[in-house]
């Protein structure tokens, strides 16, 4: 029915019985018509922009209810329906009488909304009404949204109640156009315009992190500075992210899929058939008993949350298998009260355990945004996630001991900050609140890390102290006790003592256990071990030259690009159970608005992307991180793994602090997004079925028929999907073992006897031989050696080696002055061998003025010292003619090999490649010319006809015959030492043939023999 008047509000002073909408509006001198030449649209690009056009400000109008409240009638009366009901409807745009007539009316009809509870004998005496309007252009206008409010309410009395008394109330109107903001809040501008503002807001974020990155790279302090890297660093850290998350949430997104087919009976609101609009369960009553009171919809969306909640569980214990595998072989220990202790179950309870605990803290979180006060306090709000968020983040890891195991946590807690940032109070707040996390983001990757370690390192150590302190007070008291009653206190028992106070040097022996016989695999593994120290009160970065430091800073990173990656399915998921779990809806978002978010959390993923690795790059300018080599390792190890699953790959693992080995076992590839991503959906998706559940206060998921039917179809569908996946990945071969992984370390069971070791040594090096000096033809890449993919870790400690060389720290005075104060007493003790006797004697001077200003005023000695008496007693050395002749040919040939290794630098610097050529390292690289320098000369020599002892020849032509008929490797130190290495050993196996007789020369043997001997010395003669 169409009405020219406001339903419902009669009996009004000044219209009697109805109040025409035009009257209210127009009439009333509280209202501001502004003519249609001075009126102001809102432009599309004015942000910010307050239009000038018609207004009305509390416009009151005294009225008197015309219902008698006691009265039963069959529906809820207007006073009386619940908050969020539509009381009536007003067109949006205006309607001609013509098409009103015909019936042609195209306009779209706008809801008015009840803001507050209304009640039967607790009537409202102050109600608003807001009609707010979008002034399109000069002679347009286009109703957005109206409202009424109760403000105020009056306790009826009987009379009241039943009519004999009046009750009267106020009707204030307000009616006003809306600015920029307010329209782009409540999305009235096309996809088009924030396609565009999201587009700025990732733009904006990027040109953040360049002048984030210019600040750093100009005010660094690394020496060398590390280049700036873009691509590299894309390549690396992009696809395992991608497939692990790609292979995780496939079969995940179909089992959902079919929960909602089937038991919602829809898809993002799309029905599946008319027979199948309750899903297939929808015959079932959802009670056991005659009549269900609550509504049958919200059972049917609570259906679906019990299938959730299937979904969940199932993916938690799949995850926790996954996660913490078990282990063969296993023993299980069994104490003398019979309780058996299997470790691989207890880790996997406890994880469970607190899996529950995060799902029962979020769900409170998630009902505390829904309030008013979080929405007016959203800033607040997100610095106190933030902080809560690392306290849970640090009980997880004391309570699981295992930084992979927290991993989860940590991206599930990033996905809830996320999700309550919805509870900002507009479009606008959620993207400066983006603003603020992403802030909060880079401030924690840059600075605070570190600061949270040494943080939590400090109350651990304050912990021990008291402790300590608090044990010794009650020792101390023992002993009182015991003096008191005249009794000898008993000795403290060694054992105990150990368990008190527990020294650094067992700490020592504890890190490094098991690790003590393969020495060669521990330097390789891990750089310089550090032991585990006290924490000192002054705040230090951890040293660069562990993995652990890196491990747990690109472990923070990932567990960021999780969230960041997984948060767009996640809103596609709340997009499509939007009415079974109202989470948009509470936060007052609009089911046909809600693809809005989701388009801003997709165009958001390249740019942070992007920002990504601009902030890698400033973590190497300001921490000294070697991330990019860090990463590229990684991922060398992975491809080079032993097993299928990197988790089961315990090679080399034992020096890597106890907490991070699993996690250095997943090296970052797609294997621990994906487990990550699994675990993580588990997660959100029984928070999710959890939510969905409690909404419906009616429902009862034990007294519901078709509780059975929805848990065996969504474990079945889970089931099924389970076997697929596995089968088709073992069809397709993901993460399969290649022939170059099959080359690995091998694991030495049992010690070869000293002649099969002999002859694996030959065979060893008559293999690497072949590789080393018959490399392939040019421009073909050689195979890589096996053993020496721990190559890579070693760039690290050169690194370090270098910048500790060039720093001014070590050349400083003061420095070199305190290294010689604190070690006074053992120069003087070892100066002999410090210095060689040739030293002392050529730097006598030097040495004399340097040790003087430590030792004193030096006397010169009266007797000469033996390296002068040697010099001065030693008769001069005699050379002949013929020696002095080779001696100078020696000489001026190694001239001659220099000069010419001099110049083809330029040959060698062009032909130097990326790799080296053995194991593939990006450190300490150098070109050798692959032929002998000199034989090389010699052939030049003989196709030009020049004289190969002259300096003078022709250097351009030397330098283009070598670089036509040259060949050419490029190879890092470490595969050099290699190569030395392997001349040496091969040199040692090729022993001199044991002669077992005498021979014996007639005598007229030994005088022709001597007489061939004498002219040939004659003739060498000049």
């Amino acid at each position: 029915v169409v009405l020219p008047y406001l339903p419902y509000f009669s009996n009004c002073k000044g219209f009697d019985t109805y109040i025409p909408i035009w009257a209210v509006l127009e009439l009333y001198t509280e209202c501001t018509l502004v003519s249609q030449e001075e009126t102001e649209p809102v432009p599309l690009l004015s942000f910010g922009f307050v239009p000038k056009a018609d207004k009305c400000e509390n416009v009151e109008v005294e009225c008197i209810y015309d219902e008698v409240p006691s009265e039963t009638l069959p529906l809820s009366r207007w006073f009386e329906m619940e908050a969020g009901s539509e009381l009536f409807y007003l067109y949006a745009d205006p309607v001609n009488s013509e098409d009103l007539i015909s019936g042609t009316i195209t306009s779209e009809l706008v809801p008015v909304v009840l803001q507050t509870q209304g009640s039967t004998y607790n009537l409202p005496t102050h109600i608003n009404l807001e009609i707010f309007y979008h002034q399109i252009d000069q002679s347009t206008k286009r109703i957005i949204e109206a409202s009424v409010y109760f403000l105020e309410f009056k306790e009826l009395s009987i009379p009241e109640r039943d009519g004999q008394e009046t009750v009267s109330y106020k009707l204030s109107i307000n009616y006003r156009a809306l600015n920029h903001r307010e329209l782009m809040n409540r999305f009235i501008f096309g996809v088009d315009f924030y396609m565009g503002i999201n587009f700025i807001v990732g733009v904006t974020s990027v040109v953040y992190c360049v002048i984030l990155l210019i600040y750093h790279r100009v005010l660094t302090r690394i020496k060398p500075v590390p280049k700036f890297k873009f691509w590299t660093y894309l390549a690396m850290m992009t696809p395992a992210p991608l497939k692990g998350i790609f292979y995780a949430m496939t079969p995940i997104v179909l089992v959902l899929t079919l929960v909602s087919i089937f038991v919602m009976g829809n898809l993002f609101d799309i029905p599946i058939s008319q027979e199948m609009k309750s899903g297939i369960f929808g015959e079932l009553t959802p009670t056991y008993g005659t009549e269900y009171q609550g509504s049958l919809e919200g059972a049917k969306y609570a259906r679906v949350g019990v299938g959730l909640l299937m979904v969940g569980s199932y993916l938690i214990l799949l995850g926790s298998s996954i996660l913490i595998p078990s282990e063969k072989k296993q023993e299980v220990e069994e104490d003398h009260m019979g309780n058996v202790w299997h470790i691989d179950k207890w880790k996997r309870a406890n994880l469970v355990f607190l899996t529950v605990i995060l799902i029962v803290l979020a769900i409170l979180l998630l009902q505390f945004s829904f309030s008013e006060f979080y929405g007016e306090n959203i800033w607040t709000m997100i610095a106190m996630l933030v902080v809560l968020g690392k306290v849970f983040e640090y009980f997880a890891l004391v309570m699981l001991k295992d930084n992979l195991l927290v991993s989860p946590f940590a991206q599930s807690i990033g996905i809830i900050q996320g999700l309550v940032t919805f509870g900002a109070g507009d479009f606008v707040e959620f993207v400066l609140a983006y603003f603020v996390e992403y802030l909060m983001m880079i401030m924690s990757r840059l600075y605070l890390d570190f600061v949270v370690n040494w943080i939590t390192e400090s109350i651990e150590n304050a912990g021990k102290n008291v402790k300590k302190v608090v044990s010794s007070v009650s020792e101390v008291k023992k002993l009182m006790k015991s003096f008191k009653r005249g009794k000898k206190p008993k000795e403290k028992p060694f054992e105990i003592e150990e368990e008190i106070e527990e020294s650094s040097e067992h700490l020592v022996y504890e890190e490094y256990e098991g690790s003590a016989s393969d020495s060669e695999s521990v330097t390789l593994e891990k750089i310089e071990p550090t032991p585990p120290q006290e924490s000192n009160t002054s705040l230090e970065l951890p040293p660069e030259q562990e993995v652990e430091p890196l491990l747990e800073a690109y472990q923070n990173y990932a567990n960021d690009l999780i969230v960041i990656l997984y948060s767009p399915i996640f809103i596609g998921i709340i997009w499509n159970f939007y009415d079974t779990t109202q989470i948009a809806a509470n936060y007052e978002i609009m089911k046909e608005d809600f693809d809005l978010y989701f388009l801003f959390s997709i165009m958001i993923l390249p740019f942070q992307l992007v920002m990504d690795v601009f902030l890698h790059n400033c973590n190497e300018y300001y921490n000294g991180w070697a991330i990019h080599d860090f990463l590229d390792y990684m991922n060398y190890k992975f491809k080079n793994r032993n097993t299928s699953w990197s988790g089961f790959d315990y090679l080399h693992d034992n020096v890597i602090e106890e907490k991070n080995r699993t996690l250095y076992r997943m090296c970052f590839s797609s294997q621990f997004f994906f487990i990550c991503t699994i675990y993580t959906s588990a997660i959100m998706i029984c928070i999710l079925g959890v939510q969905a559940v409690i909404i419906n206060k009616e429902y009862n998921i034990f007294d519901d028929k078709a509780l059975i039917p929805v848990v065996l179809l969504v474990l079945g569908l889970c089931v099924l999907f389970h076997f697929l996946s596995i089968k088709l990945g073992k069809k397709i071969g993901i993460w399969g073992i290649g022939s170059n992984q099959a080359q690995q370390v091998p694991v030495f069971e049992e010690e070869d006897s000293e002649e099969e070791e002999k002859e694996n040594r030959i065979d060893q090096l008559n293999e690497l031989f072949n590789e080393i000096y018959n490399p392939q033809p040019k421009y073909q890449p050689v195979p890589k050696i096996p053993n020496w993919n721990q190559v890579e870790i070693l760039k690290a400690k050169d690194e370090m080696i270098k910048r500790d060389l060039n720093s001014d720290r070590l050349t400083s005075p003061e420095i070199r002055q305190k290294f010689l104060e604190v070690n006074l007493e053992w120069l003087q003790d070892n100066l002999e061998s410090v210095f060689t006797p040739r030293t002392l004697e050529s730097q006598k001077g030097l040495i004399l003025s340097k040790f003087s200003k430590m030792f004193g005023d030096l006397e010169e000695p009266s007797e000469p010292t033996e390296l002068s008496q040697m010099h001065s007693e030693a008769p001069p050395l005699e050379v002949s003619d013929s020696a002095k002749s080779i001696l100078k040919y020696w000489v001026a040939r190694a001239k001659r090999n220099r000069d010419l290794q001099a110049q083809i630098d330029t040959v060698l610097t062009k032909n130097l490649k990326e790799r080296c050529i053995l194991c593939k390292s990006r450190f300490g690289l150098q070109c050798q010319m692959i032929e002998n320098i000199e034989a090389m000369f010699f052939r030049f020599i003989n196709i030009t006809q020049e004289d190969s002892l002259r300096k003078n020849w022709n250097r351009q032509k030397w330098i283009a015959y070598v670089d036509q008929n040259a060949h050419f490797r490029t190879i890092c130190l470490v595969c050099l030492k290699k190569c030395q290495e392997f001349n040496y050993h091969s040199a040692q196996n090729h022993k001199k043939p044991k002669v077992y007789f005498k021979p014996q020369l007639k005598e007229t043997t030994k005088q022709l023999a001597l007489s061939w001997l004498n002219s040939a010395r004659k003739k060498l003669k000049p």
